[in-house]
């Protein structure tokens, strides 16, 4: 085990000093609330029953997403080859989960205001992770033949919560250093400022905002990957942490310029400290295809379509 990991571990929120906590707490009590539709976005009878009609009604509820939905589905992003003028349409040509993955960066978006030039490209980027990460997750996912593809997508794009919560706690010069590290770096860095990383951090922000428990574990299980060998739990849970952990990873390795090119990325050579514990999960059977699916074209020719999109507007 590489001694950067061997030295670190997740401080819980049940470890940390209370006082120190409170403090925490309450300033996560004063970013402003998502719209309602968030918590229908995510419940569980949303996920598993859901219409194409059911979605654009809740969308549709909130004018200023739908807007901003319709805007990145008709950019260069997703490459469809005519526009669409609602959203129908764009969960025709787009999917369920990635007009659901859209909507849902978009209603926490007003949560996290960008004070600075700098802070608007921090955001950005992480924007452009959450994208890449859902689209990968949700290709490999089908590709796999995993159940309810959509809740994998779903659970990413509200891990990234704690990464907003996190800088918008921190000052901007921290965030600015940390922004770009990886996994484990930022995270020691995070508790070393604040007393917990981004993925407790974004646990209690979730606890505020009144999202159902096991939706928050769940989430919180991802980025805990990091530092947890394969566990005696179910086996759909440990795949389920396994490809987000393994998708938000190379998300970032794609947005931060560490990987160029998905179809010569080879994940069972990855040597970094943050693949450590990952490798025994692509063990797993339902896993096992993996290293062979990012290199078909199903996934690379849309990843790097749309990396190549972000590139240009960056």
């Amino acid at each position: 085990m590489p001694d950067a990991l061997k030295e670190f571990r997740f401080v819980r929120q049940t470890e940390l000093e209370p006082a120190r906590l409170a403090a925490l707490a309450g300033k996560l009590h004063t970013i402003p609330r998502p719209p309602s539709a968030l918590h229908k976005l995510v419940s569980t009878e949303f996920l598993s029953s859901a219409t194409s009609a059911e979605l654009s009604e809740i969308v549709m509820g909130e004018p200023s997403v739908a807007a901003k939905v319709l805007a990145v589905a008709n950019s260069p992003l997703y490459g469809l080859q005519q526009l669409v003028g609602n959203i129908d349409a764009a969960v025709k040509f787009l999917g369920m989960n990635t007009v659901r993955s859209i909507c849902l960066q978009y209603m926490m978006d007003d949560s996290f205001k960008a004070g600075s030039p700098e802070m608007k490209k921090v955001y950005e980027r992480l924007w452009n992770q959450s994208a890449l990460a859902c689209e990968l997750c949700f290709k490999l996912a089908q590709l796999l033949k995993l159940e309810e593809p959509g809740t994998f997508v779903t659970q990413i794009v509200l891990s990234c919560i704690g990464r907003q919560a996190t800088y918008s706690l921190m000052e901007q010069a921290d965030v600015l250093v940390i922004a770009s590290k990886g996994l484990l770096e930022r995270s020691r860095l995070e508790q070393q400022t604040l007393g917990l990383a981004s993925v407790e951090i974004g646990g209690l922000l979730m606890q505020d905002w009144a999202l159902p428990k096991n939706i928050i574990n769940i989430v919180k299980e991802i980025d805990a990957t990091l530092v947890a060998p394969v566990a005696e739990t179910s086996t759909s849970r440990r795949t389920r942490n396994a490809l987000c952990y393994l998708c938000c990873r190379m998300a970032e390795g794609l947005a931060n310029g560490d990987i160029v090119d998905l179809g010569t990325f080879d994940v069972a050579k990855q040597e970094d400290a943050e693949y450590f514990h990952l490798h025994a999960y692509l063990e797993l059977p339902a896993m096992v295809p993996v290293a062979e699916f990012l290199r078909s074209p199903e996934v690379t020719t849309s990843i790097n379509r749309m990396l190549a999109t972000m590139k240009v507007h960056q």
